[in-house]
C-alpha cells in the first residue's frame, strides 16, 4: 500500500493538470462566445439603424410633400424665394437627422465589436492564467510527492 502512495500522488497531479487545461479552454471559449454575441448585437444595431434611417427619410419626404401641397393650395410659387428656402432647409435638416441616425448606429456597432474583442482577449488571458496556475500547482504537487518518496 505504501508503495502505491507515490503513484496516487502523481495521478492526482495529472488530474489537477487536466482540470487546469480544461478550465483554461472553457474560459477561452466563454470569451469567444461573448465576442460572437457582441458581434451579433452589432449587426442587429446596424440593421435597426438602417431601418430608422429609412423611416426618417420617409417622414422627411412626407413633410416636404405636405409643404408643397400647402404652398400650392395657397397659390404660392415654390420655385424661388422664401418657400424654396424653407423647403431646402427642411430637406437639409431631415437629411442631417437621417445621417445622424446612421452615424449613431455605426458607432454603437463599433462599440459592440470592441466589447466583443475585449471579452475574447479577457477570456484568453483568464484561460492562460488558469492554465499556468493549475499546471504550477500540479507540478508542485508532483514535486512534493517525489520529495516525500525519495
Amino acid at each position: 500500500m505504501a508503495a502505491a502512495l507515490p503513484y496516487i500522488g502523481y495521478a492526482l497531479a495529472a488530474v489537477s493538470a487536466a482540470g487546469a487545461i480544461s478550465s483554461a479552454q472553457a474560459q477561452k471559449q466563454a470569451g469567444e462566445d461573448e465576442k460572437t454575441a457582441y458581434n451579433m448585437r452589432a449587426a442587429a444595431t446596424l440593421r435597426q439603424g438602417a431601418q430608422e434611417e429609412d423611416i426618417a427619410r420617409s417622414k422627411l419626404a412626407k413633410l416636404l410633400a405636405s409643404q408643397r401641397a400647402l404652398y400650392a393650395k395657397a397659390g404660392v410659387d415654390i420655385s424661388s424665394g422664401s418657400p424654396l428656402t424653407v423647403m431646402a432647409d427642411t430637406a437639409s435638416e431631415g437629411e442631417k437627422e437621417a445621417l445622424s441616425i446612421r452615424f449613431g448606429a455605426k458607432e454603437d456597432a463599433r462599440l459592440q465589436r470592441f466589447y466583443g474583442a475585449t471579452a475574447s482577449a479577457a477570456g484568453r488571458r483568464q484561460g492562460t492564467s488558469t492554465l499556468i496556475t493549475g499546471l504550477g500547482a500540479a507540478g508542485q504537487s508532483a514535486f512534493s510527492t517525489y520529495k516525500r518518496t525519495n
